[in-house]
């Protein structure tokens, strides 16, 4: 059953085309365009008989409609035998009633014209701009298709029985689309939520219709689009409304393929973000270890200073002695207690200082953890997530398709597969933030990468191939396996000789940094021999 939220009509009596003035406000008014207005008068009438009700002045506002508007002495002439009718029926008086007359006859072209018709019409003229790539025209069209769904709407009020539950919220739809088209993200945002608050709602005795859930699934899967990708990404928000598309609350729950990869495409984001957040831990935790060092040896120089204050300050200052009599120097000691407390002071505030940084220390440490274990949780799910869509979609098109190519021939499969490689270099960096415990782990995804370039060469893009293979190097050197690493960097020569065969410059640098590298091994190598 449909709840609408919809007011009723006070009265039976009550002139429909009030209703109607009632239901509009002057943003719709304005959108109206005078060709549009000029162009449906001369349509037929389906709604004569309802505006030609006892006791509406339908006639006047047809007339003025089909002929044109009447001079000014006749509405002179005319003004005072209509006062007390319009008095009567609760119409304004004659001073608020000018801006009503002029409406009157765009009213009545409304309620002569058929909107369903007139959005088909605008629909097919929409078609033909998005062809031709007018993206700015398309937008003006939009706004007037909207507005011509919220007269349609406030018709509704009056004939329910021809009512399109859908056609308002698909038109929010479709400016919203209109509006990212352009760039204009806040406008579309506005748009796909006006979208969602449109749609009918339904009370759980029945489902709603496909064609309800449809709209809601693509206005939430535009509306997690323009967040991912936008100017000011929200990748958390825009995963909600990925996995509101098909009501899950965790990516498991979402059977969709290309739903499935944006919510990958969320997480790797999300991985990333505190990938770089983690990162910045690091450098900081590394900056304050730096202050630290500096902090102890101030602390120790004024725990040296106060011990030798306290000492000097225990042995008093004589003055003289005479007769026997030992005559002490007040103003000494008590300069010299002075000092010893001064510098008792001094060692007590550099102390603090070396607790405080110890403390800093420590919580950037866990905060690193933190979002390291995050950052893995996230990217381990969105890699297993997209490599289970990748491989279904592999098998789809080798079966039902009868696609017999390999993956790098296909441009959903060169895509997944570079995605997949991404995420295996951005989970490296994060098991290279662990530390030498999970050095197996950050060995085995650089060299997932490694595999799929060597099995589709041409696959990935030569960039992310160098740097894994430098990165793989690396790891392996301080892994301490120098054989290995003597093969990768042979291997990242010869993808650099390739790479830069027509280009002398930079396949000279690229050589200078392969052959430091093997430097870098050999030196490694000699000192473990050492």
């Amino acid at each position: 059953m449909v709840v609408k939220n919809r007011k009723k009509r006070d009265s039976v009596g009550e002139d429909p085309r009030d209703v109607l003035l009632q239901s509009w406000d002057s943003t719709d008014l304005e959108m109206l365009d005078a060709r549009f207005l000029a162009s449906i008068r001369s349509q037929p009438s389906p709604l004569s008989d309802l505006i030609s009700q006892p006791g509406s002045d339908a006639d006047e506002v047809v007339s003025v409609s089909e002929a044109s508007y009447p001079a000014p002495q006749e509405e002179a002439g005319s003004q005072g035998s209509n006062q007390d009718s319009q008095q009567e029926d609760g119409m304004p008086g004659p001073a608020q009633d000018v801006g009503l007359q002029l409406i009157k006859p765009e009213l009545a072209a409304m309620l002569n014209d058929k909107p369903m018709a007139r959005l088909a019409q605008m629909q097919k003229l929409a078609a033909s701009l998005s062809e031709a790539g007018d993206l700015h025209g398309l937008l003006h069209l939009r706004r007037h298709m909207l507005a011509q769904c919220k007269v349609a709407q406030a018709l509704w009020s009056v004939l329910p029985e021809g009512e399109d539950v859908l056609a308002l919220s698909a038109a929010h739809y479709e400016l919203a689309l209109a509006y990212a088209d352009v760039g204009y993200e806040p406008q579309a945002l506005d748009h796909c939520r006006w979208a969602l608050e449109e749609l009918p709602r339904f009370d759980g005795s029945e489902p709603p219709p496909e064609a309800v859930k449809q709209l809601r699934k693509n206005v939430q899967m535009l509306r997690g689009e323009i967040m991912l990708n936008g100017k000011r990404p929200r990748e958390q928000e825009a995963l909600k409304c990925f996995l509101a598309t098909e009501g899950a609350s965790d990516l498991q729950g979402v059977q969709d393929p290309s739903t499935r990869i944006m919510c990958c495409q969320c997480q790797t984001k999300l991985g990333v973000t505190k990938l770089k957040e983690a990162r910045a831990a690091r450098a900081a935790s590394l900056a304050i270890q730096d202050e630290l060092a500096l902090l102890r040896e101030k602390v120790d120089l004024a725990w040296e200073k106060a011990e030798r204050a306290r000492e000097i300050s225990s042995t008093p200052a004589i003055l003289s002695t005479y007769a026997g009599k030992v005559v002490f120097d007040e103003y000494r000691n008590n300069k010299r207690k002075k000092r010893a407390q001064e510098e008792h002071q001094r060692f007590k505030e550099q102390e603090k200082l070396l607790l405080d940084a110890e403390n800093e220390a420590q919580a950037e440490e866990e905060m690193e953890a933190e979002l390291t274990a995050e950052a893995e949780s996230l990217l381990n799910s969105s890699l297993d997530n997209l490599f289970d869509v990748t491989q279904a979609e592999e098998n789809r098109l080798r079966e039902r398709v009868g696609y017999s190519g390999s993956a790098k021939e296909h441009p959903l499969m060169v895509k997944l597969y570079r995605q997949l490689a991404h995420i295996g270099m951005h989970l490296a960096g994060v098991y290279g933030l662990m530390g030498p415990s999970k050095r197996k782990d950050q060995i085995r995804c650089l060299e997932e990468v490694l595999i799929n370039h060597r099995a589709y060469e041409g696959l990935l893009p030569h960039p992310l191939v160098a740097k894994a293979y430098r990165e793989l190097g690396a790891v392996l050197m301080e892994d301490k396996q120098y054989e290995k690493a003597h093969n990768t960097n042979s291997e990242l020569f010869e993808l650099q000789e390739k790479a830069y065969a027509d280009k002398p410059a930079s396949l000279d640098v690229a050589r200078a940094e392969c052959y430091k590298l093997k430097g870098n091994i050999y030196v490694a190598q000699s000192h473990l021999r050492r």
